[in-house]
């Protein structure tokens, strides 16, 4: 779910989305065609089961009631309050002081950042998108030249703080 906050096109690609206003009437439903979120509106995006339901329910000129709902891992509700951040990441790196690489394939890439966070002291670290979806910006400048040449809406973001 995208709201007119997210201030950029939203992405396009496999799967469907629809595009609902202020009132949550249905605007347009279709391919993930991306695009703007109209102000006060909502654009929804779904792929795989979540694109078929949206296929399904989201029709063009009726209602679609939207709720969030936030749960840790055992299903318990997490409260969305202000200043609450999420972020998602994978693979693991690090756990517990150690090397703990989850996933399938994992390459010496992986292990060697693995070492590094290691020896530079992490308790904890995984790994985040790379690619056109990387850039650094320091105090609100741009110090990297990301693979794309412009910077990507992504909702991935690494916080450094003391």
């Amino acid at each position: 779910m995208f709201t007119s906050q997210f201030g950029a096109a939203t992405p396009h690609g496999p799967g469907t989305q629809a595009v609902l206003n202020s009132a949550g009437t249905v605007l347009s439903a279709g391919r993930r065609a991306g695009g703007r979120v109209p102000a006060a509106g909502w654009v929804i995006q779904g792929i795989g089961a979540a694109g078929a339901w949206l296929r399904r329910y989201a029709i063009r000129g009726r209602h679609l009631s939207i709720s969030e709902r936030l749960a840790d891992t055992a299903g318990h509700a997490i409260p969305l309050t202000q200043g609450l951040s999420v972020g998602s990441a994978a693979p693991i790196l690090v756990s517990r002081s150690r090397v703990a690489i989850d996933a399938d394939r994992e390459g010496v890439t992986l292990a060697e950042e693995a070492a590094l966070m290691l020896s530079l002291g992490a308790v904890s670290a995984m790994n985040l998108d790379g690619g056109g979806s990387t850039a650094m910006a320091v105090q609100g400048q741009l110090v990297s030249r990301p693979s794309d040449g412009a910077e990507r809406a992504d909702g991935d973001f690494v916080v450094v703080r003391p």
